[in-house]
């Protein structure tokens, strides 16, 4: 029924030309509608095959994710998620407007996935609902990583340390016990079925929406028999929709509160679109993770 993933790059995909925005993303230049032959994918890790390591951020004081062996990048890494089905996402072109106080100068983009998968996306991709599992644990454990570290570290959050230390003393337990149930944590959120009250947790990430007048919106892909291309018509991901896309780590204070919360990055792989909803280097190496294109 499903044909075997094909080898779909057999060059390393390059680039296109980058430019920083915001700190915690990767932004990449939007193709003009005459280069957009020319683009290429650019997802090269994997979260369950990475080496990452927790450093400082000299400048902002705060812990952060990067590559193994490149402790010295300004920016933070952004990693892959396994495939996960879209819950709810606020992707248009002026993401979350409209809402919250959200404005058309003022907004985000907005994706909230959950592991389960529609069976024929199971059926060509059988370790992704394992994967899945893996990858909520993952984010747990290196959100409480990044919680010690923080803790632990001198010169990294010392107001926030400090009044946990104060805090412990009175309640007789330990200062990193109280730091870490004073962190305000969004990366999960649990969503109730009315219809039949299941519950399912939800991973949520955003990107703003603008930076200095440079839209953000996240570039869509879809892998084809001839390697990724650019999926130009998207005007938004319905409910159950399978996707991929990259996320990151951002660990955020001020003098009153701090938390950690996840981006979403500049990449996201329409793996299956289901289309029934109304919800809303090498041949041997590639920059870009495989998946089917004929599911």
């Amino acid at each position: 029924m499903f044909s075997k993933i094909k080898e779909m790059q057999q060059q390393s995909p390059q680039t296109t030309p980058m430019k920083r925005a915001r700190e915690e993303d990767v932004v990449e230049d939007q193709p003009s509608s005459k280069r957009e032959s020319a683009a290429r994918l650019y997802m090269p890790h994997e979260f369950d095959e990475t080496d990452i390591t927790i450093v400082l951020d000299a400048d902002k004081k705060i812990p952060k994710v990067v590559l193994a062996g490149n402790e010295n990048n300004k920016y933070p890494l952004l990693l892959n998620t396994p495939v996960v089905s879209v819950q709810f996402s606020k992707l248009g072109e002026k993401g979350n407007s409209g809402e919250f106080g959200k404005t058309d100068d003022d907004f985000d983009f907005e994706i909230k996935t959950i592991v389960d998968l529609e069976d024929r996306v199971v059926k060509a991709m059988p370790d992704e609902p394992a994967r899945g599992k893996a990858f909520f644990e993952f984010i747990r454990k290196t959100t409480d990583k990044l919680l010690e570290f923080a803790y632990n570290t001198k010169g990294c959050m010392d107001s926030h340390t400090k009044k946990a230390d104060k805090a412990a003393k009175k309640k007789g337990t330990t200062g990193l016990e109280i730091f870490k149930a004073n962190a305000l944590l969004s990366q999960f959120k649990d969503y109730e079925y009315k219809q039949t009250g299941e519950e399912v947790e939800m991973f949520q990430c955003k990107r703003h929406g603008t930076y200095q007048g440079i839209p953000q919106r996240p570039v869509f892909w879809k892998s084809t028999k001839d390697g990724y291309k650019v999926k130009e018509d998207v005007k938004y991901l319905t409910y159950k929709t399978a996707v991929k896309h990259q996320f990151g780590f951002k660990v955020w204070e001020n003098p009153s509160k701090y938390g950690i919360s996840c981006t979403l990055g500049k990449n996201i792989i329409v793996v299956y679109e289901n289309k029934q909803s109304t919800n809303t280097g090498g041949p041997s190496q590639s920059a870009a993770p495989m998946v089917p294109y004929d599911i």
